[in-house]
């Protein structure tokens, strides 16, 4: 059985992520605050006790990306086998996020990270590496903060989410998907 780390509370999708896994959680709620570059190493280098890491914190100081960074750094440098599973979102598909400054920082910074994701999958398809890197890019997600927005319709559930991660990790070694877009249809 594969042993999973989840980067982000157990709160919402975490909570699912932690119930179908059984995935052990480091967030801030237990010592771990992705901003803090102390922090990221620490993550980094435990990540190598696990096959599988998801990475489903955010933070608005890039603090997701250079968790990212870190362990991919690590694995590289250990040669470690596993999945990285980053949550990424489709909102780096937009050039026109919003119409304030906060949604085009977060559309900047999920598409810095995407970028960073496929290139270093690009690496493991050719063979560099023994582990594979995969961004699952959300439309609306089906949490309490989402359905406060006032544009929330429907979103995916935590349970579809985790039916993907299932998906990633039981692919066949010599398989790799680097970018998994995925949307709810609306109901209207």
């Amino acid at each position: 059985m594969k042993k999973f780390m989840l980067i982000g509370a157990p709160i919402s999708f975490g909570e699912n992520i932690v119930n179908r896994f059984a995935a052990e959680t480091f967030s801030k709620r237990n010592g771990y605050n992705i901003n803090s570059k102390e922090a990221r190493q620490e993550l980094a280098t435990k990540s190598l006790d696990y096959d599988v890491v998801i990475v489903h914190a955010y933070s608005r100081e890039n603090g997701q990306f250079y968790t990212v960074q870190d362990i991919v750094s690590k694995w590289i440098e250990a040669n470690h086998k596993g999945n990285i599973i980053v949550t990424g979102s489709i909102a780096s598909y937009y050039d026109n996020y919003g119409k304030d400054s906060t949604g085009w920082e977060y559309a900047a910074q999920k598409t810095a990270l995407d970028k960073f994701c496929k290139m270093v999958s690009k690496r493991c398809v050719l063979g560099e590496h023994k582990f594979k890197i995969s961004v699952i890019k959300p439309g609306m997600m089906d949490t309490e903060n989402s359905r406060k927005k006032p544009h929330f319709v429907k979103g995916l559930s935590g349970e579809q989410f985790c039916n993907v991660i299932e998906f990633l990790v039981n692919l066949p070694d010599e398989v790799i998907i680097p970018e998994v877009p995925i949307e709810t249809v609306y109901d209207n």
